[in-house]
């Protein structure tokens, strides 16, 4: 098992969707790194940017999100 931990940054307008309290970032851990490219497809639209530390190394997924 893979630890993920991602940390997404969201549109403002969408933010309200995903985050709490008027905050347009919001980090999740995943057990897998398919489950994080996953929910980046689900919700891309939302996103500006998505970055991710993944067995030791940070990732960034902003070929994932739609701009």
């Amino acid at each position: 098992m893979t630890d993920v931990i991602a940390r997404f940054e969201f549109k403002a307008d969408r933010a309200a969707e995903f985050c709490e309290n008027d905050r347009t970032f919001s980090e999740v851990r995943y057990p897998e790194v398919e489950d994080l490219i996953a929910d980046c497809e689900e919700f891309g639209d939302a996103l500006i940017d998505c970055t991710a530390y993944v067995n030791g190394k940070v990732i960034v997924l902003s070929d994932m999100t739609a701009k």
